[in-house]
């Protein structure tokens, strides 16, 4: 007689979740909607108006758009249209502004939620709430994954690739995604994320990572063939775009995405702010993602509530960064260790090969560059609290209180970004779309490159 009764309190709790995640994401979309285009530093960003334009271009002029964003410290652009097509696509289907927000704002949610899902797979024991919450309100989601730039929608390529990595390395027992769809979403991934941003040559090294995964599991050279396919697939899906470019221009556009490459043996050195950037993508240290938005604007514009908030959320992400570091080597977590051991020592592998990649960058790292971890990040940061939550007093309602003072510093940047200038990029955008005239959102630091042509 008690199964029935369990099966409708199933579906109550799974009713109340979706509800929950509805809730959750309608409310990003609203903060999303009242920001855009405000001004360009909303959430601490200057390169908004240059990605928008490019898509904008393509929509209001018909051009192909061969040249993705540009690559300032290098004087270069990357090649290929996947950027201009995600940005102006959406505005072919509906022509305002906001079309292109929307747009990554449904691709984006779609594989945070997919992601969300999966981590309570992976930690059953962790309320689901707390894991939607957590993921929904990481700073990097927010801050970076509300904006029309290019590290977002690295971030939407970056989610199934990593999570087709995890499945293909068997990092945990439990597996998902088919095979041949794992192989499909790394293979779309790389030359996707090539011509949106510089962090395509990680991917490209994690999935040599997983080819030699499986050629030292099965030694048969005929159990590469599938996943030599389907990678193929999606490379081929995702190179569709450059195909006009290397037409007009030739295979010599590829030089510029080799100038970047230069070896510096001195970022080595950058190993433990790599960990730091890693770890805190989804742990709340709200100055790691943010160059705008400090204690001196917020005591100004949302006063001592709202520095309170920032306060809090600052400190709290230092500690959570400072007990993700230790807590793996207390002894207490002996246990805990052994049963994910080799996802700890997948994490501590990622580290050291972006360490050895940034020695052939011409560039230091920051939080946005590896924004493509941010998958992984969220699973280390869960393991940590699934473990704290089984071996000390903390219990999840404690992360509620969190969740409520994060929910406060966003509302304080609300209460920021209202009181700075607004430099009405919305404006001139209707004003383009309305006169079908691109260069009424021109301006002077984002000229589209004529040199190439």
């Amino acid at each position: 007689m008690e199964k029935p009764v369990q099966a409708k309190s199933y579906k109550n709790y799974q009713l109340i979740i979706i509800l929950f995640v509805t809730g959750l994401y309608s409310i990003r979309l609203l903060y999303c909607y009242l920001g855009y285009f405000r001004n360009v530093q909303w959430l601490g960003s200057r390169d908004e108006p240059h990605i928008y334009l490019i898509g904008l271009r393509y929509f209001l002029t018909g051009q192909f758009p061969d040249w993705g964003p540009d690559i300032i410290y290098s004087d270069t652009f990357l090649v290929g249209g996947m950027q201009g097509f995600l940005v102006g696509l959406p505005l072919f289907i509906w022509p305002h502004p906001f079309a292109p927000y929307l747009f990554l704002f449904l691709c984006l949610s779609s594989g945070l939620i997919y992601l969300s899902w999966y981590i309570t797979k992976i930690f059953p024991s962790l309320p689901k709430i707390l894991v939607y919450t957590f993921v929904g309100l990481a700073p990097f989601t927010i801050h970076t994954g509300l904006h029309v730039i290019n590290p977002a929608y690295a971030l939407v390529f970056a989610i199934p690739f990593m999570l087709s990595l995890i499945e293909t390395l068997a990092i945990f027992d439990k597996q998902f995604i088919h095979p041949n769809w794992r192989f499909f979403w790394m293979g779309l991934g790389i030359t996707s994320v090539f011509q949106i941003h510089g962090s395509w040559a990680f991917l490209f090294v994690l999935w040599v990572v997983a080819i030699v995964y499986l050629m030292y599991q099965d030694r048969r050279v005929l159990s590469l063939v599938k996943p030599f396919v389907f990678t193929g697939i999606g490379l081929f899906i995702g190179f569709l775009p450059l195909i006009h470019v290397l037409y007009h221009f030739g295979f010599g556009v590829f030089h510029q995405a080799a100038t970047s490459f230069e070896f510096r043996w001195s970022n080595a050195q950058d190993l433990f702010k790599l960990l730091f950037y890693f770890m805190n993508q989804s742990g709340y240290e709200v100055n790691a993602f943010d160059n705008v938005y400090r204690w001196g604007s917020v005591l100004n514009f949302a006063g001592p509530v709202g520095a309170a908030f920032l306060a809090i959320v600052q400190i709290t992400g230092y500690t959570i960064f400072g007990v993700e570091v230790l807590l793996p080597f207390w002894k207490k977590w002996r246990p805990y260790i052994m049963q994910y051991k080799k996802f700890l020592v997948f994490i501590v592998g990622v580290i050291i090969l972006l360490t050895i990649t940034y020695m052939f960058s011409n560039v230091r790292p920051r939080a946005h560059a590896i924004i493509i971890l941010f998958p992984l990040s969220a699973f280390y940061l869960f393991w940590m609290i699934n473990n704290l939550v089984k071996t000390t007093k903390i219990r999840p309602w404690h992360f509620g209180v969190f969740a409520c003072f994060i929910v406060g510093f966003y509302m304080s940047v609300a209460v920021v970004t209202s009181k700075l200038p607004d430099l009405h990029y919305r404006e001139k955008a209707f004003n383009a779309i309305e006169k079908k005239d691109p260069s009424l959102f021109e301006t002077p630091r984002f000229e589209y490159p004529k040199a190439v042509r």
